[in-house]
């Protein structure tokens, strides 16, 4: 992290200085701090997937994922409403699993980033909560995704910006590491990710 957060902060300085800048020169150094957010995302991701496979996240304590997705829906909301896209929660049941607490974050907030990123602009996600089950889908044209690959690191579908290509990747580790099951499936032009917990 810290060459990237090194040349981050050379290049706020040239920007500081824009007097001495032209137009274009500012357009350039915008279009390289992008390249640098996009490399720290992925570097970050990256890291989180080492150390999830090297067991790096001995803690754990009972995760209420009822609460948990209440809470990523709410911070969300505003980023969905920015491409016009609809949140709908149902709560069939109560949903509680054992494991490192920001795992289970970083699991919620990987499928709801996925249906954002992934969704169509003015569609819907839906997200389920219920006993043994987490299911969230988005609308999506374009037909079914690969389900051998999709949970493969840098898979995508189609490239979109503000993506890494490493969210059902880190979500699929975290599912390998506590002993949960995620399934895709395409039903009615709907992208559905299903995380099976446990009875």
């Amino acid at each position: 992290q810290t060459p990237l957060a090194v040349c981050r902060n050379r290049l706020e300085m040239l920007v500081d200085d824009a007097h001495a800048l032209t137009g274009e020169q500012l357009g350039e150094i915008a279009k390289v701090q992008r390249t640098l957010d996009y490399l720290v995302r992925l570097n970050r991701s990256l890291l989180l997937l080492s150390k999830i496979e090297n067991g790096q996240f001995p803690e754990t304590e009972q995760v209420d994922f009822n609460a948990l997705v209440g809470r990523t829906a709410e911070d969300m909301s505003e980023i969905y409403a920015g491409r016009g896209m609809r949140l709908s929660l149902r709560e069939e049941g109560r949903l509680a699993a054992r494991m490192n607490s920001s795992l289970g974050a970083s699991l919620v907030t990987n499928l709801l980033k996925n249906a954002y990123v992934h969704g169509d602009k003015g569609g819907t996600v839906s997200v389920t909560v219920a006993p043994h089950e987490l299911r969230v889908c988005n609308s999506g044209g374009g037909g079914a995704l690969d389900a051998e690959h999709i949970f493969e690191r840098f898979y995508q579908g189609t490239k979109k910006e503000g993506s890494t290509g490493l969210g059902l990747s880190i979500v699929e580790a975290v599912c390998r590491l506590y002993g949960l099951r995620v399934g895709y499936s395409y039903i009615n032009r709907c992208h559905c990710f299903t995380v099976h917990f446990p009875k």
